[in-house]
């Protein structure tokens, strides 16, 4: 006996046998039913697409339905401030300004640069007075003095082993911003005090 089943048999006997095509045939009609599937896909894409296109325009700012009752957010926004404000200038310290001869300090060796063509007495960034070696300041006076801070100065030094004076108007401003006049005693003026009034005038016209 054949235990052997022809399954090929057994299928075609039970649902019909269908005639026998060329396999050309069974390629056409696949290629055929997948242009039909990529069309229909096409279709769907489109229809998809133009569903989302309507549901946004049919939204109001915001996100809500138009003609919908409740309140909508503002997408604009007023004009951003910056993200950082703008630093003030930093405020001047009140410096430790010289207001009597004693106040003036003697010339240490890096002070040596301050004095080389300049006169006996000098200014620091910070305001403060240095006297060359050898001279003492004899006459400090404070012409004006400004919450700037600034202050102007007349002075009178004197050299401490000889003859030598000089007679100083310095101005000094925040900032590091010197101005000075130096001369001989009697070279314009007969005295200090009828010499310093008139220096303010020579600076204006520098």
């Amino acid at each position: 006996m054949n235990t052997q089943i022809d399954w090929r048999e057994e299928l075609d006997s039970s649902i019909g046998r269908a005639p026998d095509l060329p396999a050309a045939q069974y390629v056409v009609a696949g290629r055929r039913a997948r242009r039909r599937r990529t069309t229909r896909l096409s279709a769907v894409g489109v229809a998809a697409a133009a569903l989302v296109a309507g549901g946004i325009s049919a939204l109001a700012p915001g996100g809500l339905p138009r003609g919908s009752d409740a309140p909508i957010a503002s997408t604009s926004s007023a004009t951003p401030s910056p993200t950082s404000a703008i630093r003030p200038s930093a405020t001047p310290p009140r410096p430790d300004l010289a207001d009597s001869p004693k106040d003036v300090r003697p010339e240490r060796d890096d002070d040596r640069p301050l004095f080389e063509g300049a006169p006996t007495v000098a200014a620091l960034g910070d305001g403060q007075l240095v006297v060359e070696d050898g001279w003492r300041v004899d006459t400090l006076i404070v012409v004006k003095s400004s919450p700037t801070p600034a202050r102007t100065w007349g002075l009178v030094a004197r050299e401490e082993d000889g003859p030598g004076v000089q007679w100083i108007y310095l101005k000094w401003t925040w900032g590091g911003d010197v101005y000075t006049i130096s001369e001989a005693p009697g070279e314009t003026a007969a005295t200090f005090g009828e010499w310093l009034p008139q220096q303010p005038a020579k600076e204006d016209l520098q």
